[in-house]
């Protein structure tokens, strides 16, 4: 068993940035998700998303575009940043209760 040392911090969310709803869908009422993966690199940068799964194709972009525009800190093993793999985030695009 390992104990977690004070030089090693897990990764954090700084800035998640919601999805632009497209007009198209929400002037139909649709709705749906998208699940996008990607990895953060030392330097705080995702890198390398690409799209898992989704409910509506119409999603898609929208919600790369926005994995994309995430700023997480970076683990940091042994005082270092190091990149993080398969980082996986479900966006849903609900239409607001009115």
């Amino acid at each position: 068993l390992t104990a977690l040392r004070m030089t090693d911090v897990p990764l954090v969310a700084i800035v998640r940035v919601q999805p632009v709803y497209p007009a198209v869908a929400e002037s139909r009422g649709l709705e749906g998700w998208a699940l996008v993966q990607f990895d953060v690199l030392p330097d705080a940068r995702e890198a390398n998303a690409y799209l898992v799964d989704s409910r509506r194709h119409l999603f898609e972009k929208y919600a790369l575009r926005a994995a994309y525009r995430f700023r997480l800190k970076p683990r940091v093993v042994d005082g270092e940043p190091v990149t993080t793999t398969g980082i996986q985030n479900l966006f849903r695009f609900e239409m607001p209760d009115r």
